[in-house]
């Protein structure tokens, strides 16, 4: 169960209703595998893209659609996040997200935490070939789901800035020193060239 502190943007939310709409004839497939309390919160919210709403029932649904597409959550999440890069890279956040690879990895933590909270990703040092970083405070039982979102928005924003052969490699998740939350660091490196 992911403690409901978690939050993600309602971006996320609006734009999965819409790819679910758009490709299964009923939302309500994607629904029904949900428990009644997930399918009740989905119904009733508005999801507004600025707004902050639960992370639980999010990831399950993801989960969900994860098993009707036949991939794992991890390789759907890199999928989409991808897709999300590519559009945010030339949309709304191409001033955040555009100048090259040297500046974007300066500013790419920005991206993840703009999405999550009490989730933030953290920038620990950067080369002219490679950034690691830290996502900290994340939820234990959802790691695939942060493992994939990251790395497809990662490689995504880095190959949209002009990297090459882009790999995104995770050291073992940690326990999180804020020991309020049940949640772990995944530290992680980015390596590219071009």
């Amino acid at each position: 169960m992911i403690d409901e502190r978690f939050e993600i943007r309602g971006r996320a939310w609006s734009r999965t209703l819409q790819y679910l709409d758009k490709k299964l004839p009923d939302r309500a497939m994607a629904l029904q595998p949900l428990s009644a309390e997930d399918r009740g919160y989905i119904e009733r919210e508005m999801f507004i893209d600025a707004g902050w709403y639960a992370l639980g029932p999010y990831v399950r649904l993801m989960r969900t659609v994860a098993s009707m597409t036949g991939l794992g959550v991890e390789e759907l999440m890199r999928r989409q996040a991808m897709q999300t890069a590519s559009v945010d890279s030339t949309g709304t956040y191409r001033p955040l997200l555009s100048g090259g690879t040297r500046k974007l990895t300066t500013r790419l933590h920005l991206a993840f935490n703009r999405y999550f909270r009490p989730c933030e990703a953290v920038p620990v040092d950067a080369t002219r070939t490679s950034a690691r970083y830290e996502l900290r405070h994340l939820p234990a039982s959802a790691l695939p789901f942060f493992r994939g979102t990251n790395e497809g928005f990662v490689r995504g924003a880095l190959e949209q800035a002009g990297a090459q052969d882009v790999e995104v490699v995770y050291d073992p998740p940690r326990p999180d020193p804020d020991q309020s939350l049940d949640a772990c660091v995944l530290p992680f490196v980015a390596r590219f060239g071009g």
